[in-house]
């Protein structure tokens, strides 16, 4: 809130800079969000459905956000001097209204837990054993949803605690190199390939995002379509307005009927034939018998009826045309995005979870810094050299291509809570084929004990691991 307002009123450069970089490290909100939303709703089934609500919210306000400050800038007695400051205003007093409903409305998810608890926490039978046991019993995938909901009822005449599946309550939570001051999140290999593909598709979403007004308003000669920024701002109003609509109704069936691995690489995957086939609306474009030309730098603008410029009986079937290729992509992004942050949560013990999302929020920020610059330097290169848009949108095409391979490689797995997988480990290791722990839920401080050395087994777990 302080940051906009000093933001608005800002006299030089270097103080807006300044004060934007303030304002973006302080910003943990949509992080948290992520984490309060996975401890809410613990089924991953009901966490991608409830995940829509604030993607959606989210594509709101992206739709109403410019249209409001566009009619707020400049007005009022401070409207002369600051054209800022009223939007500015007017987001300070959002902001205001947001916190309130905080505290109000929203409960706290962890109200034993606090900065002591979290540096000393061992879990157990007598510290949260009811709070792993939802986790433990909500994580199936493959459970219906009747089942799911008995599963987080508890088991029959309560306790409170998690049991195994031998029924004998479950073994306590080693405290995690986490709490011990080591074993850094990005250094488990599990965690770390999911951050990473996380990031890496930030990139290369925020690459297409930014480029893409740039190009539409680019001229056709040059290989843009020679749209205004009013008629850009139309064809995002009106794809985000859908694209909430859409978020709202069949996002909610899509996400409780399929994994979120699978959501997530078919997201990715879509990306890419939409991305190439974006720039084939600039064909459309371009004026019948006007060869492409490359930009030259100091060149004035055409305007009217000139060849190669947009005319008026194409400029609405052009913005037709971008408006559905901008819908399509940001719909099969916000799907893979989605399910993305529901992996992010299930990878790692309830009580990381929010370190988790900051974590992977603040490796996307350098994929979300890097794309719009990459991005923008490739699509100037290639309308000054070869007349054309195709370049960037092939670059970010590439990138998704990275993360459909990325997301392929990562192991079924994904799907489940970790206290889900440290369940089925405790009945594996109860019927004497357990398999010793994967590196990164050992270094998260696994929710079950491992047999250090063979010759302290019993009998027959020595003859189940052979």
């Amino acid at each position: 809130m302080l940051s906009n307002l000093v933001f608005a009123v800002s006299f030089t450069y270097e103080m807006a800079v300044i004060t934007r970089a303030v304002g973006g490290l302080v910003n943990g909100v949509v992080g948290v969000n992520k984490a309060v939303a996975g401890e809410i709703v613990s089924s991953p089934r009901n966490q991608r459905a409830a995940m829509t609500f604030l993607t959606a919210g989210w594509s709101l306000g992206l739709v109403l956000g410019p249209a409001l400050g566009g009619l707020l800038q400049g007005v009022g007695p401070v409207g002369g001097s600051l054209p800022f400051l009223p939007p500015a205003i007017v987001v300070a007093c959002l902001g205001v209204a947001s916190a309130v409903a905080v505290v109000v409305f929203l409960p706290e998810t962890r109200p034993s837990v606090g900065v002591g608890a979290l540096c000393s926490r061992s879990g157990g039978a007598g510290g949260g054993g009811a709070e792993e046991g939802v986790e433990l019993a909500a994580a199936g995938e493959g459970l219906g949803e009747a089942e799911e909901e008995a599963a987080l009822a508890g088991p029959a005449g309560g306790g409170g605690g998690a049991t195994s599946a031998a029924g004998a309550p479950a073994p306590s939570r080693a405290a995690s190199p986490l709490d011990e001051g080591s074993g850094w999140l990005l250094c488990r290999p599990r965690v770390s390939h999911i951050v990473w593909t996380y990031t890496l598709f930030s990139c290369a979403s925020i690459l297409a995002d930014e480029v893409m007004p740039l190009w539409a308003m680019a001229q056709p000669r040059h290989g843009g379509l020679g749209l205004t920024a009013g008629d850009v701002g139309i064809v995002l109003a009106g794809s985000g307005a859908v694209m909430v609509a859409l978020q709202l109704t069949v996002c909610q069936v899509v996400m409780r009927r399929y994994s979120s691995r699978t959501l997530m690489l078919v997201g990715a995957l879509t990306q890419i034939p939409l991305l190439l086939g974006t720039p084939v609306v600039a064909l459309a474009a371009i004026g019948p018998g006007v060869a492409p030309t490359p930009v030259v730098p100091g060149e004035p603008q055409p305007s009217g009826d000139v060849p190669g410029v947009t005319t008026p009986w194409l400029r609405v079937p052009v913005m037709l045309a971008a408006g559905a290729f901008v819908f399509l992509r940001l719909s099969s992004a916000i799907v893979a995005f989605t399910a993305c942050a529901v992996i992010v949560n299930a990878s790692v013990p309830d009580h990381e979870r929010g370190a988790l999302n900051g974590v992977s929020m603040a490796t996307a920020s350098i994929g979300k810094a890097v794309g719009p610059a990459l991005g923008g330097a490739v699509l100037a290169w290639a309308l000054s050299s070869l007349a054309s848009a195709w370049p960037p949108f092939v670059l970010a095409a590439t990138m998704n291509v990275g993360v459909v391979v990325l997301v392929f490689l990562l192991p079924e797995s994904v799907n489940k809570t970790y206290a889900m997988r440290a369940e089925e480990h405790a009945k594996a290791q109860a019927e004497g084929e357990a398999e010793p722990l994967v590196d990164e839920e050992r270094a998260a401080g696994g929710m079950l004990p491992l047999v250090a050395d063979a010759e302290d087994d019993d009998a027959g777990l020595q003859s189940g691991s052979e």
